[in-house]
Formats: C-alpha cells, structure tokens, sequence
C-alpha cells in the first residue's frame, strides 16, 4: 500500500504555520475549496497599516489554502470548478494553493505557492460563463493550473509561506479585499456589459413623426425614451446570459460625447464672406446611424446658445439664452454668438445663399457640410442684431488694446456704453464718424484768428469701467466748426468730426491706482500729442468731469 502523501503535506503546513506564528484550521470536508484557513497578525515591519487602538486594528490576515501534494514534479494540477469558484467569488480574502514536492521523501523539496489573482479569476469567470446554460454541474468539470519557478518559495518553512502572503497583499488586508471586491464586478465587463430588447413607442405627446423622435433623441434635443423589456442580458466576456429579474419598463438616455469643431460659415457672391466658430459637437454614437438619410440633427453648443443643423427642414435653428443684465461675464464666450447672429443678419439683408461645415469631425479635416442655405430664412430679431453689434464694436476696442481675452464685461455696460465703443472703434479703425460735439469759447474765432473757417481739435477723455479692467482713452476730435451764436456770454460752436484720433490709451486693474489725477490731466495730454498745425480748443463745459476710476452714476 502506497504512502499518504497528502496527509504528510497536511502536516508540514501544521508545522511551518507553528513555527511562523501562525494559526491554522483545517476544512472538515474539502468541498468549498480550500483545505486550511491560515490566520496571523502582520507585526510593524509587515505591515503597510499604522498601528491602532485594538477597536480600530485591521492588520489581521485571513488566507484560504488548498494543499497540493505530490512525489512527482507534473508542476500542474487540477481542481474541480465548484472549488474553483469559492476560491475566486466565495470570499474577498485571499486564496492560495500550495503545491508541495516531496519526491519521495518525508520533508518537501520545493513548494510553490500560486496565488488565485487576476489572470486566475478572470480564466474561472470566464470559463463559469461558458458552461452556463449548458445543465452541467461544475463538480464534474475541472480546471487545471500550471506553475514554474515565479511561484517558488524562497525556502521550504513556515516563514517563506508568510513571507509570501504578507508581500501578495502588500502587508495590507483591507486594501486587498477592496481591490478584490471591485475587480470581480469589472472583470469581463471590457466591452458593453447589458443587451436590452424590447419596444419603445413616441410620446403622446411629441409633435413629430417616429423618425423625427429618433433624429432628436440622437441630437439630445429629447432627453430619454421609456422602452418597454421583452428580455434583457448580461454580456461578461462577450457571452449573454438571461437575466431573470429586470425592470419591465426602463428609461433610456443615448450615450453621447462631445468634441470641439470647428463652424465655418461662407458665402460667395461679389464679395467672398466667411465666418469661423469654435463650437463644442454633441454626438450620441450609438443614435446617429440609426436615423435615415435626409433627416439627420446635430447640436452644437457656444457659450449662450445652441446650434440644430438639420439636413430636412429647418437647415439651422439658434436658441440664444442670454447672461443676466448685470452678471459679469468674458467678453470672448459673448463674441461667438454676436459673429453667428451678424453673419446670418447680413446674409438676410444680402439675400446671399450659405454652407455651414464643421471641421475636425471624426478627425476628417471636413467630415460634414450642410447644402445651400438661403439668407432670406434667417432674419435674426432687433434686439439680437443690436446687441451682437455692440459686442462686436466692444471685442474691436479691447483687441486693439490688446486685452480682449482678459475682459469681463456685463450686459448693461454694454448698453449704457455702446456710443463709446462705436466711437472707439471707428477710431481705431482710422475711419471717420460723425461725431458731434458742441462747446463754448469766451472769444469768437473771427476775432481771434480773423476766420471761422479752420480746423480745431477737441480732446474726448473716455473712462471705460469694466468688472476686469478699465481703461482711460483720450481721443481727439478733429473737423471745422460751424457757429451757433451767442449763449450765456459764451460763443458757441457745433463741430461735427470730419476725423477722430485716440491720441492715448491705458489699461487698468479695477481699482489700481492711475496716473492721472483728474480728467484735465487727459485732456492736457491729449493737447500735446495733437499735431501742432492744429487748433486745440479747450472747452469750458467739459465733457465729463470724472476723476478716473469713479463709477458712473
């Protein structure tokens, strides 16, 4: 009768766990797995937890061995797949199997220890899917595991056994189970992890047609669809397995992503007018194939509103959400809106035709362009129009003062300024505009210079108080003024600009302290840099008494 080589592995694990301070407890029946229960306390150089009060002290190690032993060097074994599964889902503690050589003897001469981790949990969830379904009882199905030297003990004892416990769970038990825990419900999952069939009916009430639902479900114009489940699956390791329980009716959101585009806008005719404007592109991939040729949505969103492009009816819709009057906001996320809105506003009045592309869509270079759009369906409202106008003229004045990306801006001081920032603009421009100003000199210029028929130059002290920043600008006025008569002991005079200069420019953090002392100080500037053919003509009723950096009233 042949020797119990498996009684004399059970010893030697009894022994070395005695010798390494551990305690073990033995299976009574090895039907869940595991032969022994290995329990120590890691000591502070194992550990990678602090110690703590014995209420809070985790550093207790459970391990579950299954003992493998053998006269023969097969480095291979074989376990039953109801074993299998306890040592992979029944516990989130660590298990093991301990493969002992004794080649004849009656102490080991190698022993490896193989650790059920990643790749092994992954091989028995996978092969458990694959017999699902089948009426197969794992007990009669087994998996076997090979090993090599990466498994070898350092040494056949008690303290090379903990050894290699303590260094598989980094001398952290609560970190281990974690990491157990979370890997089990991941694993397999790589791809989608539910199929769900069923039906799905249009709202009641939803205006459209079918196909018209699934174009704006695509485009995220309508959030979700309830879809009544026939049967729904889970899909681990690509392999379906029925779900016996699952909602009857359920909710469903297309999943979406969002890229950055680029929006370009052009027009041919006499002139060539084009528009660029980065947008962000809302794209259900899963949706968007699904809707049939002709009638295809997609949105897009810049700061304050969003852009349906649509191949039917309808090409192009804008819904504007303006900031709040006197919410400060960056003048660059207002920009894009007011290029959008002037852009379609003259092709209205033009009555020109337009393409709109995107570009940078599925990494084509231009994956989309939108047939001819007529200008005539675009009129955009008044109130749109003047405030997109405004914005524009602000952006002109605060680029060509080189901050325009750094200013905050409200909607009210756009309103209450926009004679300034047109006036601004035209000038940085170089164009004239028509600019009239009226003031009063004590001495007529006939008297003075023997003609009311030359040039003079008014200084225009601006002050243009933003959340961040403000700026002082002197501009000057220049043209040939046409008398009034005699007001109040002062000659008056009505000059209509014919040509503007900003003679000085300065841009400020709110409240930080400016070179000027009061607004003279600007207008003595300006007097200077005025080229001296000029007349310059100091105003007794000055625009705008204002020390800089006051508020305005």
């Amino acid at each position: 009768m042949g020797r119990d080589v498996g009684t004399l592995g059970e010893r030697t694990v009894a022994a070395w766990c005695s010798q390494a301070d551990m305690r073990v407890n033995p299976s009574d029946e090895d039907k869940r797995g595991w032969d022994h229960l290995i329990e120590f306390t890691l000591k502070d150089h194992e550990s990678g937890i602090a110690s703590a009060p014995p209420d809070r002290d985790f550093r207790e190690v459970k391990s579950f061995v299954q003992i493998k032993s053998t006269d023969s060097q097969r480095r291979n074994v074989s376990i039953k797949l109801s074993n299998w599964r306890y040592l992979t889902t029944g516990t989130p503690h660590p298990c093991f199997i301990l493969c002992l050589e004794f080649d004849g003897a009656d102490e080991p001469q190698r022993a490896y220890l193989i650790h059920v981790g990643e790749d092994l949990i992954e091989r028995v969830l996978q092969r458990l899917r694959e017999l699902s379904g089948e009426g197969t009882q794992l007990y009669e199905s087994s998996m076997s595991v090979t090993y090599g030297e990466e498994e070898r003990l350092e040494n056949e004892s008690g303290s090379a056994l903990r050894a290699a416990i303590v260094e598989t769970i980094t001398g952290n038990p609560i970190q281990y189970k974690s990491w157990k825990r979370r890997y089990l419900t991941e694993v397999g999952y790589e791809g989608a992890i539910l199929r769900v069939q069923g039906h799905a009916e249009v709202p009641s009430d939803y205006e459209g047609s079918p196909e018209e639902f699934i174009a704006d479900l695509s485009a995220g114009l309508v959030p979700s669809i309830d879809l009544e489940v026939d049967e729904a699956q889970d899909l681990r390791f690509g392999e379906p397995a029925s779900l016996p329980s699952f909602p009857e009716q359920i909710s469903m959101a297309p999943d979406h992503k969002t890229e950055e585009v680029k929006l370009v806008l052009s027009a041919c005719g006499y002139s060539y007018t084009r528009e660029r404007i980065t947008a962000e592109l809302y794209r259900p991939n899963e949706l968007l194939g699904q809707v049939s040729a002709g009638r295809r949505k997609l949105r897009l969103s810049i700061p304050y509103a969003n852009l349906i492009l649509a191949e039917g009816t309808q090409p192009l819709r804008v819904d504007v959400n303006f900031p709040s009057e006197n919410v400060a906001v960056p003048l660059a996320d207002l920009q894009p809106l007011a290029k959008l809105i002037l852009f379609s506003q003259q092709m209205y009045e033009e009555g020109r035709e337009f393409t709109v592309e995107i570009h940078n869509f599925s990494g084509a270079e231009s994956a989309l362009t939108m047939g001819s759009l007529s200008g005539e369906d675009f009129e955009s409202e008044e109130t749109l129009e003047m405030a997109s106008q405004r914005i524009r003229n602000a952006w002109s004045v605060w680029k060509a003062l080189d901050v325009e990306n750094q200013v905050e801006v409200t909607v009210s001081h756009l309103l209450e300024k926009w004679k300034e920032y047109h006036l601004l603009e035209q000038a940085f421009r170089g164009e004239g505009v028509p600019a009239t100003f009226e003031y009063g000199v004590h001495e007529p210029y006939e008297e003075i210079y023997g003609t009311p028929d030359l040039t003079v130059a008014i200084p225009y002290p601006l002050i243009l108080e933003t959340p961040i920043p403000e700026a002082i600008l002197g501009l000057v006025l220049m043209g040939e003024p046409e008398a009034l008569g005699e007001k109040d002991g002062l000659h008056h005079y009505e000059l209509t600009a014919e040509e503007t200069e900003v003679v000085y420019s300065e841009t400020f953090l709110k409240d930080e302290e400016t070179p000027f002392d009061d607004v003279m100080e600007i207008r003595e500037l300006c007097a200077e840099r005025v080229d001296e053919e000029e007349n310059f003509v100091h105003v007794l009723a000055p625009v705008d008494e204002r020390r800089p950096g006051a508020s305005d009233s």
